[in-house]
């Protein structure tokens, strides 16, 4: 009866939505189909060719290198010589050792990666991009020459074990810089002035100052946005070379100011605060909010006071709150941060480039959970469906329109996030047990010890942002979720609206009025805390329960040891794991129960994928000790298997 209720409630849904968007969603659906085969079509035509072309430019780059010395401290350098205007542009490389050479660093965003200019380096030709072409063009001086570190010129880009050498001591490279140079990019009209200081007389003195305000509808204030809005702010890497950095100064086309000035600027920029309730940053004025919370955020890194580099999650930690920073390598999302960590002995792992970036992410993950002997790696948030149980630091990015979600089990890993309603730790659906697991001798698997609870046997509508009414409709998901819970349950009264309510307020309200935590917010807050961006499920025991909107009926509710929430597991179809710790793939489910099932197959087990955390208000305490439970017979602890 719920299966046929959800399709009918869906079918609902998609035609009342049809109705009210037609005309945008036939476009948006044509043109997302239509635009399919029309990419593939500009991958293979467009993108493919210009691939292959930077990677034999690359080699052929490769080719003016002499080998490094793989020792520690040894870098490459590139003397950049005088020229001017459109004078073709010149260097050669030097040799020396990070603490011993006198040099500047430049820090800019790649912009476009195809090698589509070049330069001279050591009399040969050498491809690089537009972006540094330009800002080698108004860096290097008119009477002499120059020295600088440029990771795209200093590093052989073609050398992996050079690359991984390289990176491991990126930190210090930035550390013992004389400079570095932050190049925004060409200047818009009006930068010039936008630097200028202000003259004002004071007796028969002159004296230069910022100004008091950059006020909205000035050239200068139109400049200051243009400039923080650029790609530089939002990369993962600036954040060591600022970290480190000494000294910095910032240019834009030929005009320059110390990153102290801009910082002056940019807090004096006139900005409408928008209330916190606007969910998205779509509008404009919301746009630029953000882009000046960031870049203030970004500068201030540099204040040693506020900066953590020994975080209580280590990289983890690092990796989390810088996730949305962009890189074109999605590795460097762990390996731009190492240099960041005071305690060298928690990095976990070193720049591998040979790895593709998925087994990066998953090897760290693992190398985390041996450490620290803790689950919170689970804790972080998936904005992506794919059911990975590490976290894909490539799925962040600079969208936050999935980042929504409150975590039920809050570790703190951002510090500029507060902590939920209900607190950070605040479960022990697991007892309080030490984390059971086995990392196998596949390095791809990891096997975590708990029992199975129960199973999903219907859900609900997701607590989605409706584009259309710019909100969450909870109005309209706590009708649903009340339908829902009368047709599985069969009935509604007292006990099943105040578990109902503790559900939807993970624990705070039995009803709107009856706050039985120490919680002094309202009932509100914390209902929409705790359902926006989830979906409301039925258990085949009558349990109800909150979890990603990803959930569907047969999604197991499972206890993993070492974890204080409980999270959703959905068994693979189509892989195994044998008793080897080998992957087998096929589908067999169905033959289990058959008498084809032969003893080969009985010996292996299912894969597991994570859909998520879950609250469940009956089972977010648990009564009673899980280790003897399990010796007594109360429960069967189970080997669940992931990859």
């Amino acid at each position: 009866m719920a299966s046929n209720r959800i399709n009918r409630l869906e079918n609902i849904g998609y035609s009342a939505l049809a109705v009210a968007i037609s005309p945008i969603v036939l476009v948006s659906v044509a043109g997302y189909f239509a635009t399919k085969p029309v990419n593939r079509l500009y991958q293979k035509l467009v993108v493919e060719p210009h691939r292959q072309k930077d990677l034999e430019l690359a080699k052929r780059n490769a080719n003016a290198y002499s080998t490094l010395s793989p020792d520690d401290g040894s870098i490459r350098l590139v003397e950049l010589l005088p020229g001017a205007g459109n004078d073709p542009i010149l260097a050669n490389t030097q040799y020396g050792k990070i603490t011993s050479s006198k040099y500047e660093a430049l820090s800019y965003a790649w912009g476009d990666p195809q090698l589509s200019a070049s330069m001279s380096l050591d009399s040969r030709s050498f491809a690089i991009t537009e972006n540094l072409h330009l800002a080698l063009t108004h860096l290097r001086l008119l009477d002499r020459p120059r020295m600088l570190w440029v990771d795209a010129i200093c590093i052989n880009q073609a050398d992996n074990a050079e690359r991984e050498q390289q990176v491991s001591q990126m930190y210090a490279i930035y550390k013992h810089a004389s400079t570095v140079l932050i190049w925004l990019g060409i200047a818009p009209r009006g930068t010039a002035s936008a630097f200028a200081p202000i003259k004002k007389k004071i007796g028969e003195f002159t004296a230069f100052e910022m100004p008091t305000r950059v006020n909205k509808g000035t050239r200068a204030h139109a400049v200051l946005f243009e400039l923080i809005s650029r790609s530089w702010w939002q990369r993962t890497w600036v954040v060591q070379e600022l970290v480190a950095a000494k000294k910095v100064q910032i240019q834009c086309g030929p005009h320059k100011i110390s990153l102290l000035k801009f910082d002056e600027l940019i807090h004096k920029l006139e900005v409408e605060r928008t209330p916190d309730t606007t969910m998205f940053p779509s509008s404009s004025k919301l746009k630029k909010e953000h882009l000046l919370v960031d870049a203030q955020r970004l500068i201030h890194l540099r204040d040693r006071k506020t900066f953590n580099s020994n975080p209580e999650h280590g990289l983890l930690s690092l990796a989390y709150q810088f996730r949305r920073r962009q890189v074109s390598d999605g590795r460097d999302k762990l390996y731009a941060l190492l240099g960041l960590l005071n305690n060298k002995d928690e990095v976990l792992i070193t720049p591998d480039y040979t790895l593709d970036e998925e087994v990066v992410f998953k090897r760290f993950a693992k190398a985390w959970i041996n450490h620290y002997k803790r689950l919170d790696i689970f804790a972080v948030p998936s904005e992506d469906e794919t059911l990975k149980w590490y976290p894909s630091w490539s799925q962040y990015s600079g969208n936050y329109s999935r980042s929504l979600i409150t975590p039920f089990w809050d570790i703190g890993l951002d510090p500029e996030i507060p902590p939920p309603p209900w607190g950070k730790n605040n479960f022990s659906a697991a007892g309080h047990t030490a984390v059971d697991f086995l990392c196998t001798t596949n390095n791809d698997i990891i096997s975590l010890r708990g029992f199975t609870y129960d199973t999903v046997t219907a859900v609900g509508m997701s607590c989605e942002f409706m584009l259309i009414r710019w909100k969450f409709d909870y109005d309209a998901c706590m009708g649903d979720w009340q339908r829902l819970t009368r047709e599985v349950i069969d009935t509604w009264d007292s006990s099943i609206e105040d578990k109902f309510n503790l559900t939807t307020t993970a624990g705070l309200f039995k009803r709107p009025h009856l706050n039985i935590s120490d919680y002094r917010g309202d009932y509100t807050t914390a209902r929409n805390a705790a359902c926006k961006s989830r979906r409301f499920f039925v258990t085949t025991k009558g349990m109800l329960g909150l979890g990603p909107t990803i959930t569907e009926p047969g999604d197991q509710v499972c206890m993993l040891m070492g974890a204080p929430v409980p999270f959703l597991l959905r068994e693979s179809a189509t892989e195994y794991i044998s008793n080897s710790g080998e992957i087998v793939p096929g589908r067999i489910s169905a033959e289990r129960s058959s008498e084809k099932f032969s003893e080969q197959q009985a010996n292996i087990s299912p894969l597991q994928g994570l859909v998520g955390e879950v609250y469940i208000h009956d089972i977010m305490f648990y009564d009673g000790d899980v280790v003897k439970d399990a010796e007594q017979g109360k429960i069967i602890l189970n080997d669940y298997h992931f990859a």
